[in-house]
């Protein structure tokens, strides 16, 4: 095949001398864009995988997954900055989630209690708050009124719902 012809083919191919580049391209593994989208979507498939096995997942192992898969196929001038995590997370719809309660098996089993348990909770206060008025009552469970906060933790989910996390 001719130059002329993969020219008439190809307009964006203006000299010969492109063809060469894509050649060697083609010989490492692809351009730098290939390879960008070939970790992204290396580290989006862990994340989905650690996901469907309701693994906590933080920041630093997307970071990580990254680098290993950046140093395997031989990109050394990618770096898992904060950066590319910021627009990884952002493309994918990931964001952080605070874990607010540990839900263990035995606590969700007994569902029926907790239901008994809060009604007869409600039956208790209604008196209560009739006495000082609605005005005056908060429900410190949502407001964030915690004098101390003893775990930190986030974990990394989909912005479309909520996530629960169970202890085995």
């Amino acid at each position: 095949m001719s130059f002329g012809s993969v020219q008439s083919k190809f307009k964006r191919v203006k000299h010969q001398q492109i063809l060469y580049e894509w050649d060697k391209q083609l010989a490492v593994g692809g351009s730098n864009y290939d390879k960008y989208l070939l970790i992204c979507n290396f580290v989006l498939d862990y994340f989905r995988r650690a996901k469907a096995k309701q693994i906590i997942i933080h920041d630093n192992q997307l970071r990580l997954w990254g680098a290993s898969k950046a140093r395997e196929i031989g990109m050394d001038n990618f770096t898992a900055s904060k950066g590319w995590l910021s627009k990884f997370k952002t493309k994918n719809k990931i964001v952080s989630r605070k874990i607010t309660k540990f839900i263990t098996r035995a606590s969700s089993a007994s569902a029926g209690e907790i239901v008994n348990s809060a009604t007869s909770f409600v039956q208790t206060v209604l008196p209560h708050i009739q006495n000082y008025g609605p005005h005056c009552v908060f429900n410190t469970d949502q407001s964030g009124f915690n004098l101390e906060e003893r775990w930190k933790h986030k974990v990394l989910g989909t912005l479309r719902r909520r996530r629960k996390v169970f202890l085995l």
